[in-house]
């Protein structure tokens, strides 16, 4: 809970993600609207499922190019955004701060939604 206050109430969310990229020497994977989905469904679809994000992260690359997804498959940018997708959740499926925020939401659930 420590790195969640520190993260959010400090340095900002995202700028602390993005310093866990550099700390796993991969800086140049870290792509903020693929995080910022990437963190989003940790809270509702825990995060695992990578599929979720995956089809996310695609689904807003295409939009910011102004494609249509038969357009998007097409594309030669397609091969890239499938790899800023992968990329980005390789990483973060091993940040911790992935699993606080998993446990805060399934503590909010079992608390609130039970």
């Amino acid at each position: 809970m420590a790195a969640v206050q520190h993260a959010i109430e400090r340095i900002g969310l995202y700028k602390f993600i993005q310093s866990e990229f550099e700390q796993n020497g991969v800086a140049k994977t870290y792509n903020k609207p693929a995080v910022k989905i990437y963190v989003y469904s940790s809270f509702f679809l825990d995060g695992s499922q990578a599929t979720v994000p995956r089809e996310s992260i695609l689904y807003s690359i295409r939009q910011d190019a102004g494609l249509t997804k038969p357009q998007f498959k097409k594309s030669k940018g397609i091969m890239e955004a499938e790899e800023v997708a992968r990329k980005t959740i390789d990483q973060m499926q091993n940040f911790a701060i992935i699993s606080d925020f998993r446990n805060i939401t399934k503590y909010l659930m079992e608390t609130f939604m039970n």
